[in-house]
């Protein structure tokens, strides 16, 4: 008798465990099922409005799905194929002969600027983004740009008067 009773008490212990189990499962759930609501509410938005959260319970690829960003493998296939070909003008304006070193450099430096941004727009996804994240992104890359000014200026300075 007395194993009737410690396997009644064991199966109510179980039962209790199954129902705070559901009740947890149901909460995770009704906190997804919030997220995405926010989400695609933001949505109508656009990109820009994110919310505290989006990327928190969905993750961050739930986070993008629910903003309706899906991998286009045809895009990245084209801009994988632009940026080939940058490449090989690169390699191709490099190999001339005959043109002057000034004239070279800018286009070198007009193609590099060229794959940087194409880079940063799609495989970054700043395309997508508020102009704030993208001037947050672009204005410390014009740092080195800013340097480089101050050297080349720098060094012709003594050039011309030492």
């Amino acid at each position: 008798m007395a194993d009737k009773k410690k396997g009644k008490g064991g199966d109510k212990g179980k039962a209790s465990a199954a129902k705070t189990s559901e009740a947890s499962e149901r909460a995770e759930e009704a906190k997804a099922e919030r997220v995405e609501e926010k989400a695609e509410a933001e949505s109508g938005h656009g990109h820009d409005a994110h919310g505290e959260g989006a990327h928190g319970a969905a993750g961050a690829h739930g986070a993008h799905a629910a903003h309706g960003h899906k991998p286009n493998i045809r895009e990245y296939m084209v801009i994988f194929a632009a940026l080939a070909v940058l490449t090989v003008l690169e390699v191709g304006v490099a190999q001339i002969h005959g043109v002057g070193k000034t004239a070279m450099s800018l286009t070198l430096i007009g193609l590099a600027l060229t794959k940087a941004a194409i880079v940063a727009l799609y495989y970054m996804h700043l395309k997508h983004e508020t102009k704030v994240l993208k001037f947050t992104v672009a204005l410390p890359m014009c740092a080195p740009t800013i340097y480089a000014i101050v050297l080349i200026s720098e060094a012709a300075w003594r050039h011309l008067h030492g």
